[in-house]
């Protein structure tokens, strides 16, 4: 009976706000997980997850595409769900990436790796190459084999001209280049990701990856200015966002801007904030650079 009255519940909803029914994802999404119309509510999650991604409320993203994937888990395993169980857990692995969780990204791939070789969905496997080789880096310290993650990643990428899997695997080539001090080419792939960023008015990204070119690129060589000028604009668009997950990293790399130039209270001040904001998005990485940063600017 209960199950019954959700599903009446939802489809009256339904009905209701049919003109207005972005407001209602959310709600809608639960009565039907509750009724046991799984299709539905899987549909609905994966709508309310996209909303808070929007707004780059990456937790509430990741929430919701769990239930997705739940949802789909229930469903007759046809060729149709199989591709949507693809799409989910990417999905979810690509959450866990952006938040710094290497290994729960790739906990979240590894089921569907083989399906999605077998469906032959190009624009997942880049994807998925993409969240293998973040952990691959991060975790392994495995570096050819994250160079060839990437690489085979952004190849794939280019192949469909799929904006989101460009900025991704360029975003990530970028830091990785990086890391073997190889600078332009780092400079060249943050380029190319905050193009498609700007291009496509995706303010939390553009954020993201200056502030990103910023500490990975300039600060590492010791250009100042730039690197000061590039987390300025990237907090600026950040608050303008209104996202805290660009906050957390526009004001994590700007007080590092701020500490390589010698501007110890405003590196402070902008530290605090970092940490702050990474604490409530549950980043990880944003947080322990937040901390060490503001370590040192403390004991200078």
């Amino acid at each position: 009976t209960r199950k019954k009255l959700h599903n009446e519940i939802g489809n009256a909803l339904e009905d209701l706000h049919k003109d207005n029914l972005n407001e209602y994802h959310a709600i809608l999404a639960e009565h039907f997980m509750a009724g046991g119309s799984y299709d539905k509510a899987a549909e609905y999650c994966r709508l309310a997850a996209r909303k808070a991604e929007q707004t780059a409320s990456v937790s509430d993203a990741i929430t919701y595409t769990q239930k997705r994937v739940s949802c789909l888990e229930k469903l007759p395993q046809t060729e149709d769900v199989l591709r949507k169980m693809v799409d989910a857990r990417t999905t979810l692995g690509l959450y866990w990436s952006q938040t710094n969780h290497p290994l729960v990204a790739k906990e979240a791939v590894e089921p569907v790796v083989d399906l999605a070789l077998k469906l032959d969905y190009k624009r997942r496997i880049s994807q998925i190459y993409s969240i293998l080789g973040v952990c691959s880096w991060w975790v392994d310290e495995d570096y050819t084999r994250t160079n060839r993650y990437f690489t085979d990643a952004l190849t794939i990428a280019e192949e469909l001209q799929d904006l989101l899997s460009l900025a991704t695997a360029n975003s990530y080539l970028g830091i990785v280049f990086s890391m073997t001090c190889e600078y332009e080419k780092a400079s060249y792939h943050f380029g190319k990701a905050l193009d498609i960023n700007t291009a496509g008015n995706t303010l939390w990204g553009t954020a993201g990856v200056k502030s990103w070119r910023a500490g990975w690129v300039y600060d590492y060589q010791g250009k100042n200015d730039l690197g000061y000028k590039e987390t300025s604009e990237a907090v600026r668009i950040a608050e303008d966002s209104g996202d805290i997950y660009s906050k957390a990293h526009g004001h994590t790399f700007h007080g590092r801007s701020c500490y390589c130039k010698g501007l110890l209270e405003e590196a402070e001040e902008h530290l605090l904030a970092g940490i702050s904001f990474a604490k409530r998005v549950d980043d990880p990485g944003a947080q322990s650079a937040s901390q060490l940063w503001l370590g040192i600017t403390y004991l200078d």
